[in-house]
């Protein structure tokens, strides 16, 4: 019955997502077209950009359906469903790291196009379909998941405590955004603490220094990221569970 409803909620939001992947690569294509030099903003300005901003894009989606598929007005068809509030809890979030990678994946696309007629792409492409820059590109994607997955967990967190008190909404909305705010500031301040993130400049072949952060362990980061996401997701379930209010 999961995978059925992996497959409903991939039907729900599948029209924004690709509608918005298809733009961005869209984009990529009509830019260098154009005749633009996105080499004059500079590679790691466009690469921060793109990986922020379309992240940022996705995670917007993630929450607008699963406000609107869970709490708002397909609540009631959702929760009339054979299945256990656990369950829909868990096919949002393999839906969400699905829809996430995919950005993200369209995110490395629009830097490749937009860089295609400056940059020796293809030379670069070879270089990555190597095992040593596959097993790196995994880390990189591991790490990026990892760490994103307890901020989503913790506003769904907040989206959820906010159906107790619905008939006030104000006050539902309050305490579900402080919540958000405090499960996320509380994770990060555990990450940089126990995990030792820090800056670390990487020198570019053209010389150019970006300013990257990284984990001291993994293994730690992993292991608060999991504490982080158990703590939402109980949270969230038990709501769910026993405190949805939908009136």
């Amino acid at each position: 019955m999961l995978a059925k409803l992996i497959k409903l909620d991939l039907r729900f939001a599948y029209k924004q997502f690709l509608a918005m992947a298809a733009l961005l690569l869209l984009l990529g294509i009509a830019i260098p077209v154009m005749e633009v030099s996105v080499l004059k903003f500079g590679v790691p300005i466009i690469v921060s950009i793109t990986f922020s901003v379309v992240p940022i894009l996705c995670v917007w989606l993630i929450v607008q359906h699963f406000n609107r598929n869970l709490f708002g007005n397909e609540g009631y068809l959702m929760f009339s469903l054979p299945v256990s509030a656990t369950q829909l809890l868990v096919s949002k979030v393999i839906t969400t790291l699905i829809w996430f990678n995919l950005m993200l994946g369209t995110a490395a696309g629009l830097i490749v196009l937009l860089l295609r007629e400056e940059v020796p792409v293809l030379m670069v492409l070879r270089k990555l379909f190597t095992w040593g820059a596959i097993r790196q590109t995994l880390n990189v994607l591991l790490t990026i998941n990892i760490n994103v997955l307890p901020i989503i967990m913790a506003i769904f967190l907040g989206i959820s405590l906010a159906t107790v008190a619905v008939r006030n909404k104000k006050i539902g909305h309050f305490w579900g955004q402080a919540a958000t705010a405090a499960g996320i500031a509380l994770y990060i301040w555990s990450s940089i603490l126990f995990a030792g993130w820090t800056y670390l400049d990487i020198a570019l072949a053209d010389q150019t220094l970006v300013s990257v952060t990284v984990a001291a362990s993994q293994w730690i980061n992993i292991a608060i990221s999991v504490i982080f996401c158990t703590l939402f997701f109980s949270l969230t379930a038990y709501i769910m569970r026993q405190r949805l209010n939908l009136a």
